[in-house]
C-alpha cells in the first residue's frame, strides 16, 4: 500500500510499505479522508517523540471490511489505571496517539483497535468527516469552560478548534460578546461567518471565558492576561 512518511525533519516521502494485519481486536481501516492538523504540522517541523519513519495522521476516517463507514477516537491508553477508568486515557502512563506512537491515517490502511471505532452517518461527507475529531475537542474544552449566555467570550486562533468554539458560542449558548484573536484573513472571514462579533489581531479587553487554540508561550500569556478575576482560561493546541 501507499503512505505519506515523515522520513526527517520536514521530509515527507511517498512510500510502498506493507499493509497491516488484522488482529481479534482491531479492525483494518480502508482510509478515505485524513485531516492536516496543528499536530501534524508541529511533527513536520520538529518531530519530537514520533519515531522516524512515522505515519502521521490522528484525523482520520474511512471503512471497514464491512464497508461501514467509521470514525477514529485516536487515543488511547492501558486500560487499567485509574486514569483510564475515569475515562482520562490522555493521563495514562501508557497513552498512545494514532499518528504519533503508531501508524496514522496518512496511508491507505490503518489498524484500529474495534473500541477506538465509531459509526458515522450516511449524510456526513467525507470532508466533513475528518473534522469531527478537532471538533470533538471543542465541544470539550466548550463544556469545560462553564460558558454561558451572559458571558463574554474570546478565542485566540481560528484554525480548526477555535472555529469549532466560535460556532459553539453562537449556537448553544449564543455569548453577547465574541471576539476572535486571529492574523489570517481568511480565517477572520470564517470566524465571522460563524458568529463572532469582532476579529482583531491582539486581545485588548477582558473576558469572563478565553480559550487560547493555538499553545504558544505568546498566546499562552495573552490568554491569561485576557482572563477577567473569577473567569475561566482554557488551553487547547500546542
Amino acid at each position: 500500500m501507499k503512505a505519506l512518511m515523515l522520513v526527517g525533519k520536514k521530509k515527507l516521502t511517498l512510500c510502498e510499505i506493507d499493509a497491516p494485519v488484522g488482529c481479534a481486536s482491531a479492525e483494518i481501516i480502508t482510509v478515505k479522508a485524513v485531516g492536516i492538523g496543528g499536530s501534524e504540522y508541529l511533527g513536520f517541523n520538529h518531530p519530537g517523540i514520533r519515531p522516524i519513519p512515522s505515519i502521521m495522521g490522528h484525523g482520520f476516517t474511512g471503512i471497514d471490511a464491512n464497508q461501514r463507514r467509521v470514525g477514529v477516537y485516536p487515543l488511547s491508553g492501558c486500560g487499567s489505571c485509574q486514569f483510564c477508568s475515569n475515562d482520562q486515557a490522555q493521563l495514562c502512563e501508557q497513552w498512545s496517539l494514532l499518528g504519533v506512537q503508531t501508524d496514522g491515517g496518512f496511508a491507505e490502511k490503518v489498524s484500529v483497535s474495534r473500541d477506538q471505532l465509531f459509526d458515522i452517518p450516511d449524510d456526513i461527507s467525507w470532508e466533513q468527516s475528518v473534522f469531527i475529531e478537532p471538533f470533538a475537542n471543542s465541544i470539550t474544552a466548550w463544556e469545560i469552560s462553564g460558558a454561558q449566555s451572559k458571558h463574554s467570550m474570546a478565542v485566540i486562533g481560528a484554525g480548526s478548534l477555535g472555529l469549532g468554539l466560535v460556532a459553539l458560542a453562537n449556537q448553544s449558548a449564543s455569548c453577547h460578546r465574541i471576539h476572535v484573536s486571529e492574523p489570517s484573513l481568511a480565517r477572520k472571514a470564517a470566524a465571522q461567518s460563524l458568529g463572532a462579533t469582532q476579529t482583531t489581531i491582539q486581545l485588548n479587553k477582558v473576558y469572563d471565558v478565553v480559550f487560547d487554540t493555538v499553545g504558544s508561550t505568546a498566546t499562552r500569556n495573552q490568554a491569561i492576561q485576557a482572563t477577567q478575576k473569577g473567569g475561566a482560561c482554557v488551553f487547547l493546541g500546542f
